[in-house]
């Protein structure tokens, strides 16, 4: 209907200029016919001109993707959101997206969701709304793609305001929400996710796990805790030394003797989730994009990493000029692994952890100090320690155990002690010296 009375506008407008004898000879009439077909397109261009110079924008702020296959927002894009749900409106057009069950399950499974549990992941708000930032007029437009998977995309214009002083007011108070909703949701789980890098952080839930419960000579495990718990309270030290503000640590020794009990105790005790990184499979681009968003909320454990730097160093004394065929072409390489130890492609914050059960064939550049904030070594239980886990779980007092006791097969034969199947002097037995 519009662009019909436009059609008649311009259509009466021809007629008058033929028939007046003087417009009709201003350059034929041409340029007047010309204003007017063109008048909506000139209108918008002296729009668009004038609030280029008054304002700015801020595209795809945070684009967000839903109903993924494991997929989860990130603490900035939840931030997002839930700083824009907070900001008060002036005016708006907006409409409410049902979304259905697979991808209602998708948002809802994340425990930063910034909804309540009644209506968490139960619709989405698009549309177009003008809003009040920091004392500022913006417009938000929010734009919805629902194929396959839901794409939030979110524009934002800002009047009369510094670009830099408004993103550095936005980037404190998005970084805070997201602050929020994940010490209060943390605090409340009493589970861990464990995702694996290389498959798109799928993820399978643990139960914490009291780092009271795992038993390591010398406390071993205890002395790593202590170490990464320094680490996150000492950032301010790191950055006014200029030190990389990460943190690496080795786990090496004996399989059962307690690494992977001492990382899910850590991640526990941190209340963070677990990122499995196989480095073979995972090129280095996107872990680095994983460290991104998962970095202050989980610990990457890189296990079995002799078996990355085996391959590399197998090849280093081949005199051959050509490229070695067993280097790693989707995964990482050595010195992709000693960039992201050292800081130079690491993220901020981040606690790495690698595991091995053969630290002679480790390269010794992986080994010095500095790109290893900590090594720690784990053996077999002796007779003290060994003592002391029987004591915790079955509450008596043994004496005259071995010195070379396995963690998992004592683990084990507690299980069979509490479960009727074997008894204390059984135990004894089994683990005498």
């Amino acid at each position: 209907m519009k662009e019909q009375k436009m059609n008649d506008f311009v259509q009466s407008i021809n007629t008058l200029v033929q028939q007046n004898q003087i417009l009709s000879t201003v350059a034929g009439g041409s340029v007047i016919v010309w204003v007017v077909s063109h008048i909506k397109s000139i209108f918008t261009s002296i729009v668009n001109a004038v609030k280029a110079l008054i304002s700015f924008q801020i595209v795809n702020v945070y684009e967000d993707n839903r109903g993924g296959n494991g997929r989860l927002l990130s603490p900035a894009q939840l931030g997002f959101n839930m700083f824009l749900s907070r900001c008060k409106n002036i005016w708006e057009r907006t409409q409410s997206l049902d979304l259905n069950d697979r991808q209602a399950r998708a948002y809802d499974d994340s425990e930063y969701s910034a909804r309540s549990s009644a209506d968490a992941g139960c619709s989405e708000t698009y549309g177009f709304s003008i809003k009040l930032m920091f004392g500022k007029i913006v417009l938000c437009s929010r734009s919805i793609n629902t194929q396959q998977k839901i794409t939030v995309n979110t524009c934002l214009t800002v009047f009369f305001a510094s670009k830099r002083k408004f993103m550095e007011k936005l980037n404190a108070a998005i970084s805070a929400e997201a602050q929020r909703m994940m010490k209060s949701s943390l605090e409340k789980r009493d589970y861990i996710n464990v995702y694996m890098s290389n498959a798109m952080f799928t993820s399978s839930v643990k139960f914490k796990r009291s780092a009271s419960t795992v038993f390591t000579n010398d406390d071993a495990h205890a002395s790593l805790l202590d170490s990464v718990k320094t680490f996150l309270a000492s950032k301010q030290m790191y950055k006014d030394m200029a030190y990389p503000y990460s943190f690496s640590a080795l786990l090496y020794g004996e399989p059962g003797c307690g690494k992977t009990s001492t990382i899910l105790a850590i991640a526990s005790e941190l209340n963070y989730d677990i990122v499995y990184v196989n480095p073979s499979k995972v090129n280095v681009v996107s872990l680095m994009n994983s460290m991104q968003v998962y970095v202050g909320r989980a610990v990457f454990v890189f296990e079995d990493i002799d078996a990355v730097d085996t391959m590399i160093s197998a090849n280093r004394n081949d005199d051959s000029n050509d490229e070695p065929d067993v280097l790693i072409k989707e995964g990482m390489s050595l010195s992709d692994i000693l960039n992201i130890t050292d800081g130079l492609l690491g993220s901020d914050g981040s606690i790495m952890l690698f595991t091995t059960n053969h630290i002679e064939k480790l390269d010794p550049a992986f080994l010095r100090k500095g790109r290893m904030n900590k090594t720690v070594k784990f053996t077999y239980l002796n007779s003290k320690t060994a003592a002391k886990m029987v004591k915790y779980h079955l509450g008596v007092d043994v004496d005259g155990l071995a010195d070379e006791v396995k963690p998992t097969e004592l683990q084990d034969m507690i299980m069979d002690v509490k479960t009727g199947h074997a008894t204390i002097e059984d135990l004894k037995q089994q683990f005498a010296a």
